[in-house]
């Protein structure tokens, strides 16, 4: 499927464009008008979409379905950040689920997705709900998705605080005070659940040994391609962790016996964080199943929530080696071994955070007396530090590259034009801003570039679009007349085996029916064809 957001596609290299001194240029200038452009022969209308217009919602539920919904307009708004592609809306008196509507209160709104049936699971303050009924039993204030031992949460497992669920229905024989998630599933009380139901192999209930093996009274498996490993002895199987496991025998790594003595399980230590596992005998050090030659096993230990490791000689973090492919280790800055002997540092994203010393460990950049408001600041997770002529910056980002800092808004280090008090983005847009003085189209390659010829103070985004009192625009291009514009439908491009062609927006204006797409436009008439007239009346409800 194409993308919804029309204005992702950029046409920066293809426009009349003009390089200022910290700001590129772009010339508003018409698009191109297609006079064969028509809509597929197999017609499919885009969905989930609410299309809202000045006087009236559309909602297309499917691809043969589209109805007109009564919402109040002056408070109707769509969930999601880029809105129109979610099945959840709100007005002042409810909630619309997949274009229904339901009255009840918009607090505590929590979408948990579709389940098995096509039907929408969801909560508020007052109860938890299918689609826009509301279920029996279930505490919508402790209804939440089940979580795994790390912390995550997948989709299709919820507990309240009587039972486990499998989207809506009570998984039987689940201890809710014991279970868990694993992956997209549940595990409870030594027995594993696969959609809801006990899981067997073999005619043999299924218990949980890790995230790769599990294993009956008689046999083990590996969970991703079911094949049974007689060698592993599933008597003695245990977990050691998400990765490692071991039987009388061995030691395994998934389901690889690592070379570890039965005489050295005694012994054995296990790091693991996401994206790292480490295990050692006393002796030797393994990254997964192979062995770290470059590691030494004295002061041993690594850091959370990164691919960091520290012995005695120094702290590392393991690289990609795209060249190499496989991993490499890097050496990274001694000033943080002190750091990591206080023992009371945070990890914060790509951060080191110690007292006021900051460590941005992928730009390899050390910050000392940072002020503790701003420590607090990194700490939340939601800015960034900037060294900009020698002077250290807390930052708010808007996109990769392109940030602001108390009083300058910059891209790739460097100043730009922005007014950093009315920049913001447009709503609905992905790479569309405006400030008091310019519209801009932001390029991570190239930066900013001030679009001229569009009215700033009405310039809004609408439908994925960038539309002001005069026009409607596909970044610089100017697509159609304002008046009286409304957004009639929006239907998939022609199949083909890379996506099909481009999403086909049909909209009426004030000079007739029009249909557009991300590379050329075209007037069908005042009427719409019998075709598209027929198309339309047969999906409407």
């Amino acid at each position: 499927m194409k993308s919804k957001h029309f204005l992702i596609s950029l046409f920066i290299f293809g426009c009349s464009l003009f390089y200022g001194q910290d700001t590129n240029i772009l010339l508003v200038e018409n698009f191109r008008n297609d006079s064969l452009l028509s809509f597929p022969l197999l017609k499919v209308l885009q969905s989930p979409v609410y299309i809202v217009n000045k006087s009236n919602i559309i909602f297309q539920k499917d691809k043969n379905t589209r109805k007109i919904i009564k919402a109040d307009l002056s408070t109707f708004r769509l969930n999601g950040s880029y809105n129109r592609d979610d099945v959840f809306a709100f007005d002042k008196n409810g909630i619309f689920v997949n274009g229904d509507f339901i009255k009840t209160d918009t607090i505590g709104f929590v979408p948990f997705g579709k389940t098995m049936e096509n039907k929408w699971l969801w909560k508020n303050k007052k109860g938890v709900f299918l689609n826009t009924t509301q279920l029996k039993g279930i505490n919508p204030h402790s209804f939440e998705r089940l979580k795994t031992k790390r912390g995550d949460a997948f989709h299709g497992y919820f507990k309240d605080e009587k039972y486990v669920y499998y989207f809506d229905k009570v998984v039987l024989g689940a201890d809710v005070k014991k279970a868990f998630g694993v992956d997209s599933e549940c595990f409870s009380d030594g027995y594993y659940y696969y959609k809801g139901k006990r899981l067997t192999f073999n005619n043999l209930p299924v218990q949980y040994v890790n995230a790769y093996l599990h294993k009956t009274a008689k046999e083990v498996f590996y969970n991703w391609d079911k094949k049974v490993y007689p060698e592993i002895d599933a008597e003695s199987l245990e977990r050691l962790s998400d990765n490692y496991a071991k039987d009388k025998n061995h030691i395994y790594y998934h389901n690889q016996a690592l070379p570890i003595d039965k005489a050295d399980f005694n012994q054995v230590k296990i790091w693991e964080i996401p994206n790292a596992s480490y295990i050692t005998d006393g002796k030797k050090i393994f990254l997964g199943n192979k062995e770290q030659e470059n590691v030494k096993k004295e002061d041993f230990g690594i850091l959370p929530s990164a691919s960091f490791f520290y012995d005695n000689g120094g702290i590392s973090l393991k690289v990609w080696n795209s060249r190499a492919d496989s991993l490499t280790v890097k050496k990274v800055s001694a000033e943080e071994i002190e750091m990591l002997r206080k023992k009371n540092y945070n990890i914060v994203g790509r951060y080191f955070v110690l007292d006021n010393q900051v460590y941005d460990f992928i730009q390899g950049i050390y910050y000392k007396n940072i002020p503790q408001e701003v420590i607090a600041m990194i700490n939340k997770g939601k800015h960034d530090l900037v060294n900009i002529d020698g002077k250290t910056s807390l930052t708010t980002s808007y996109d990769y590259l392109l940030y602001k800092t108390d009083d300058k808004i910059y891209w790739n280090g460097k100043e730009t034009q922005a007014d950093i008090n009315t920049f913001e983005r447009l709503n609905g847009l992905f790479n569309i801003y405006k400030d008091k003085n310019n519209i801009y189209t932001y390029s991570r390659e190239k930066g900013l570039f001030s679009i001229k010829g569009i009215d700033v103070m009405t310039a809004r985004g609408q439908w994925g679009f960038l539309i002001d009192k005069d026009y409607l625009y596909n970044l610089n291009y100017r697509l159609l007349n304002n008046k009286d514009l409304d957004m009639v439908a929006i239907l998939e491009g022609e199949p083909g085996d890379c996506g099909g062609g481009p999403t086909r927006y049909l909209f009426k204006n004030s000079d007739g029916f029009w249909i557009v797409t991300s590379e050329s436009i075209r007037n069908i008439g005042k009427t719409l064809p019998v075709d598209i007239n027929d198309f339309l009346d047969h999906k409407s409800k």
